[in-house]
């Protein structure tokens, strides 16, 4: 802001204040304040609010002040009327002393533009992380590696040293498997920590989808091998086909479902 235009504003703004301070004694110093009309009080202080009416008496509360009229007219109001528009006034200057200076009320705070834009930024940067953390979780959720092959799975676990989490599933028509796999399976943080200790395995038993006879075999050889009865069943073997827990559908997500076959 260049000086000519600061001593403009500051001037301008100095010549507001007089006369709004001006036209408040005016209002309130005598002969205007009893001979305004209701209609001068609304422009002056705006909606009351309270009304009192009796026939041509009219009492208009601002707060603790309160304004008398008859016939329309303003016959007295309370001392605290003067003091309501000072404050008004008072305020009224504070803001455009702010607004003249360049500065922004940001959630009840002034500040400067360039803080503004500082903060703005920032939340932008934020949501944009936000959405761009949201997209990477939806990748590693989707990026789980399944085997379909038992032996395949046992011999990397025994290569590993990891375990084998097979989940003998039906995953065209089993709503709790569905369920299973929209609320455990496709999470980041069950993606993160089974890359670590487990080999995926996926024993199909679909209705829709169409398996070659060797696959039908396979997977029903090795539901009757873990006793499977139903689905979802989860099961956990070592790198030596050894059983080491039995699960299910867990309700509450990656971490209580976890818990259950640890």
């Amino acid at each position: 802001m260049s000086p000519s235009h600061s001593y403009s504003t500051r001037k301008r703004l100095t010549l507001f204040t007089v006369l709004l301070m001006f036209s408040i004694s005016a209002l309130l110093g005598g002969e205007l304040t009893k001979g305004t009309s209701y209609a001068g009080v609304i422009n002056a202080f705006g909606e009351p609010d309270g009304k009192l009416a009796a026939g041509s008496q009219m009492i208009l509360t601002y707060g603790k002040a309160k304004v008398k009229l008859k016939d329309g007219k303003v016959t007295s109001s309370s001392p605290e009327l003067k003091q309501l528009l000072n404050e008004r006034a008072q305020a009224k200057a504070k803001l455009e002393s702010k607004r003249d200076q360049g500065l922004i009320n940001y959630r009840g705070n002034w500040i400067t533009k360039h803080q503004y834009h500082q903060i703005t930024k920032t939340a932008a940067i934020e949501r944009t992380q936000g959405r761009e953390s949201i997209a990477a979780n939806s990748a590693i959720g989707s990026s789980a590696a399944w085997l379909t092959d038992f032996d395949t799975a046992v011999d990397a676990a025994k290569r590993t040293g990891k375990k084998v989490l097979i989940n003998f599933t039906g995953s065209d028509w089993c709503g709790w498997c569905k369920r299973l796999e929209a609320e455990v399976f496709s999470q980041a943080s069950f993606i993160r920590y089974a890359k670590n200790e487990y080999i995926l395995l996926k024993i199909d038993f679909p209705r829709k989808t169409v398996l070659s006879d060797s696959v039908r075999k396979h997977n029903k050889a090795l539901a009757n091998k873990y006793e499977v009865r139903g689905y979802p069943t989860i099961i956990i073997v070592d790198g030596d086909a050894r059983l080491y827990s039995k699960s299910g559908y867990v309700k509450g997500g990656p971490q209580p479902f976890l818990r259950s076959i640890q």
